[in-house]
């Protein structure tokens, strides 16, 4: 029965193929995004006898085909020249060389000097698995100096993958964006390991992609690259390198020079096909009847400050999966559907497919900007669906505030 329906999903796939006359439409891109990580990973589960489920299968499914009705109107793409100009380039860029040293400050604030001082790699093997017992025990205490340096990080990373989307790759100035998105890369990097903690290098890079993506896209009227045999080569290698990054991150945490790296491997494994069979053991036992939430659990960082709701640490408990193997992690939809149902969810993706058709296609340069940060902000979302809502956590919903307000007081559309 599962392979009937991936097999009918790649159908339905060639059939939008064709309506969208190949493959370089953003209509057609997005959606196939998202069956890759929810889709067609459900054969891998499979095989490794994890839990999945049909009806975790549909809902899933239905949610990702939701959103490609609303991209339905991209069929023919603007052939109209557009331009999004950075007003007062100067002061944007100064938001930028004060977020780096913020970030840095703040990454080094929650060590003493006496433990960084210490060069040893057992010693900083050693901090690293501390971080991660504390961060899983609820004991860790962040600075405020990392929070706030944190916020500035991600705004910046939105900035600068504006910026970088806004010049073509013959600019001169595009090598100054990236030296600066490299230098919060290294950063973000030396946190990864000091903290043994992955999320936050990958949300940076979502914050990047995303302000990256959608500007890009609107200066070439929604039409991508095209699929073929060297791209799928250039993502399977970015695949292979953030893998490797996770299996170094996760040597870390062990705190020991001598790893068992099949184990590791296998836990990897874990985090990256998990979401499948988590939803769809929640999903099954799910009671239609529920209350809804009305946002709560997507904003779940907000409701917590507000003292609406209290957000437990690691926002979910675990799940056995299958083959003695447990994760808390259930995809955007678990928190969407807490707030707003099945039926909900399926309003809310229809509408994400509607509002970028609108960005890509009007003529109405006054909705550009309130439109370009509602793409941003789904693109993001969409990136981090595989884990939760990335809106649960704070100081991303504050970043991109910031970037939002940014964007509005220094960029004009045309």
């Amino acid at each position: 029965m599962l392979y009937f329906l991936i097999v009918s999903v790649i159908i339905l796939r060639i059939t939008f193929l064709k309506y969208f006359n190949g493959s370089r439409n953003i209509g057609y891109i997005l959606p196939l995004f998202l069956e890759l990580i929810f889709i067609y990973p459900f054969f891998i589960v499979d095989i490794l006898g994890l839990k999945w489920s049909i009806y975790g299968f549909i809902v899933l499914y239905s949610s990702i085909l939701s959103l490609q009705i609303g991209l339905l109107p991209l069929k023919s793409l603007p052939n109209n020249r557009v331009n999004a100009v950075v007003i007062k380039k100067k002061i944007l860029l100064n938001t930028i060389y004060i977020s780096i040293p913020f970030y840095l400050v703040g990454v080094l604030s929650n060590f003493s000097l006496s433990q960084l001082a210490d060069f040893s790699l057992s010693n900083y093997l050693s901090i690293a698995n501390s971080s991660a017992l504390e961060r899983y025990s609820g004991t860790q205490v962040l600075t405020i100096q990392y929070k706030i340096g944190s916020i500035f990080c991600y705004y910046a990373m939105f900035t600068v993958g504006f910026l970088v989307g806004t010049k073509s790759v013959k600019c001169n100035s595009i090598k100054h964006y990236y030296f600066l998105a490299v230098l919060l890369f290294l950063i973000a990097l030396l946190d990864s390991f000091l903290m043994a903690a992955r999320a936050g290098m990958m949300m940076m890079s979502f914050c990047f992609f995303s302000s990256y993506f959608v500007t890009s896209q609107y200066l070439k009227s929604g039409k991508l690259i095209a699929i073929s045999i060297p791209i799928i080569f250039k993502l399977l290698s970015v695949f292979f390198l953030i893998f490797g990054f996770f299996l170094v991150i996760q040597i870390f945490r062990g705190g020991k020079e001598d790893y068992d790296f099949l184990n590791i491997v296998n836990h990897l494994l874990t985090w990256f096909i998990g979401h499948i069979s988590a939803f769809s053991n929640w999903i099954d036992a799910y009671d239609l009847y529920t209350k809804p939430n009305l946002g709560f659990s997507t904003l779940a960082g907000i409701s917590d400050l507000i003292g609406v709701k209290e957000r437990d640490s690691g926002i979910y408990v675990a799940t056995d999966i299958g083959e003695g193997r447990l994760t808390n992690i259930y995809t955007s939809l678990r928190p969407l559907i807490e707030d707003y149902s099945i039926l909900g969810v399926f309003v809310v993706y229809t509408i994400f497919g509607l509002i970028f058709s609108f960005f890509i296609k009007t003529k109405h340069m006054q909705f550009k900007g309130v439109l370009f940060i509602c793409c941003v902000g789904i693109t993001v979302y969409l990136c981090w669906s595989f884990v939760t809502s990335i809106f649960v956590y704070n100081t991303i919903l504050f970043s991109f505030f910031c970037f939002s307000l940014a964007s509005l007081f220094f960029v004009k559309f045309k």
